[in-house]
């Protein structure tokens, strides 16, 4: 989940940023999770699908290894090994 999405991309529902993420449980292999939302929005053809109602909803565990990924890239969290 390293891929850069350009700043002027936000959720549309909480305007809050994105990180790019791959699901095991989506049927596209490509998404923009919303960490404060816990939604993915499906990547088609390289184009992002950023209507809500097409949202998936993240499970509580997907939800929670989003968060923590969005605060490792945003530096706030250690990495493994830091304290």
């Amino acid at each position: 989940m390293t891929q850069r999405i350009p700043d002027f991309l936000v959720c549309p529902v909480c305007k809050g940023k994105l990180i790019a993420g791959k699901s095991e449980a989506a049927a596209s292999p490509e998404e923009l999770l919303c960490p404060a939302c816990a939604l993915a929005f499906p990547i088609q053809d390289g184009i992002p699908m950023m209507i809500p109602q097409d949202a998936r909803k993240l499970s509580d565990e997907e939800a929670a290894k989003v968060k923590l990924e969005a605060e490792r890239l945003s530096g706030k969290a250690p990495r493994p090994g830091q304290f």
